[in-house]
């Protein structure tokens, strides 16, 4: 009796100690399927009545990036369009309106509907969502969520680095982004000037004291030219693109490390050095930061969706390519074998949808890939 009381109890343990260690076991994130919708490519600017279509009232010029408020709708920069645009995704509509910009070029602040916008390029919201931060050209802009207005904080001066309006960026810049803590905003430029030099190279601005600083880091090579970026929830690592070739840079010490990609321009799956890209544009992270997503083919070659194991380095293509029906540069809507893009830039991951939502700036679309 004592003896099958001693097993009983051991095997009551047992399922204890296996329940705990399943609770406490990490959620592994899935990589996406690949099936893509859209939002967007509408052949007039008419609303659409059928109702299994996305309503559009705007439609969209030049798409180039994506960000996502505390509701799960979508603020779009179309580029040509001069404005910031809104997706209702939150209601199941997709109804696109204007919410920014006059559609004029300028650098006028003011509100939403006066200000003025050339060529709006990034898009990143504060971590309180009340302040949505785009870069335009040579110019950060803050638009107030809850007064709309908007406002410069960064850009226009005479001086490389400085305070605000004090300091100055070449042309665009692009990748705009914010590290978890919400102090700071970093972002990339990378601009041949006629008659001057290839300016490459990340700033970060303090959003406290608006002061904007260049910042360098160790082991990039002279050929490196900084594209898009992501920073981890941690602000320990930042993961940054060029042309072809992902870095992942340790924020405290500069230090960079290659860990997809090399200087050699292809289209290959493979380990670490051993892959191949062209022309990467956007970068998101899933939500457990397992997978780094990438968009391969900004401009030229095979343009699809790649995703970069963070654990093993394994680059893998998730839609948008079949090596027996390679379609480069076409617009359709499909499962992983049949979707094609005519380009991606930027991206951004609804972790509560588990959604990655790519910019197709020449199709006129926002991509909606699960």
């Amino acid at each position: 009796m004592k003896k099958c009381l001693l097993i009983a109890f051991a095997a009551i343990q047992l399922v204890s100690c296996s329940k705990d260690d399943a609770i406490k076991e990490p959620i592994k994130d899935e990589i996406l399927k690949g099936n893509v919708t859209s939002i967007g490519n509408q052949p007039s600017n008419k609303p659409v009545s059928n109702k299994n279509t996305p309503t559009v009232i705007d439609v969209f010029s030049r798409v180039t990036d994506i960000a996502i408020d505390q509701n799960g709708d979508l603020y779009v920069a179309d580029g040509n369009d001069k404005r910031i645009k809104k997706i209702r995704t939150s209601n199941g509509s997709n109804l696109v309106t204007n919410f920014a910009g006059s559609g004029s070029s300028g650098h006028a602040d003011g509100t939403t509907t006066t200000a003025g916008f050339t060529f709006p390029k990034s898009l990143v919201f504060s971590k309180d969502y009340k302040t949505l931060y785009v870069s335009t050209w040579y110019y950060v802009r803050a638009i107030n969520m809850e007064t709309n207005e908007v406002t410069t904080i960064a850009g226009g001066g005479n001086s490389v680095d400085g305070i605000g309006t004090q300091a100055s960026f070449t042309s665009n810049p692009f990748s705009l982004i914010i590290n978890n803590a919400g102090t700071a905003l970093y972002l990339t430029e990378n601009i041949i000037q006629i008659g001057s030099a290839h300016i490459k190279r990340v700033r970060r601005i303090d959003l406290a004291t608006k002061e904007v600083k260049s910042i360098g880091f160790n082991n990039l090579t002279s050929t490196f030219n900084p594209g898009y970026m992501v920073v981890d929830s941690k602000d320990k690592y930042l993961y940054m693109a060029n042309r072809t070739m992902v870095l992942k840079i340790e924020l405290s010490t500069g230090k960079a490390t290659t860990i997809a990609g090399n200087d050699s321009s292809g289209f290959v799956d493979g380990v670490g050095t051993a892959a191949r890209f062209q022309a990467i544009g956007g970068l998101a992270l899933s939500p457990n930061e397992t997978y780094l997503y990438i968009a391969n083919g900004s401009g030229e070659g095979v343009r699809c969706i790649r995703a970069l194991n963070l654990d093993t380095k394994e680059v893998t293509t998730v839609t948008g390519y079949d090596e027996n029906n390679n379609n480069i540069g076409l617009f359709a809507d499909g499962d992983s074998k049949t979707a094609r893009f005519n380009d991606v830039y930027g991206m951004e991951y609804d972790k509560t949808t588990n959604t990655l939502y790519a910019a197709d700036p020449f199709n006129k679309a926002v991509r909606v890939i699960k």
